[in-house]
């Protein structure tokens, strides 16, 4: 899998994204993806697999007006939506600070 996840950010995400969303891409990679499927085959990777409740660190996150959406069928809606919702937290966070 670690050779997917290259393969990923060398095809996709760096020609195709912001250089903040490869940052994160990287991230993620990194600190959950990792070290949760480092040396496994992706064959032997299922769809419960990367369920957010079975990764080690991950969380799962409910976004208020997104329920019915996925990223596959409503990419843009969905895009909208997490990009909103990260500005506002964004901005609770150094309300607080």
């Amino acid at each position: 899998m670690a050779d997917l996840f290259e393969r990923y950010l060398e095809d996709h995400a760096r020609p195709h994204k912001k250089a903040s969303s490869v940052k994160d891409d990287e991230r993620l990679i990194r600190c959950l993806m990792l070290p949760a499927f480092r040396r496994r085959k992706v064959a032997e990777v299922m769809r419960a697999d990367v369920d957010a409740r079975t990764i080690a660190g991950a969380h799962v996150e409910v976004i208020s007006g997104a329920g019915h959406m996925s990223p596959l069928t409503h990419p843009g809606p969905v895009n909208r939506i997490i990009t909103a919702h990260l500005k506002g937290a964004r901005r609770v966070s150094k309300q607080a600070a």
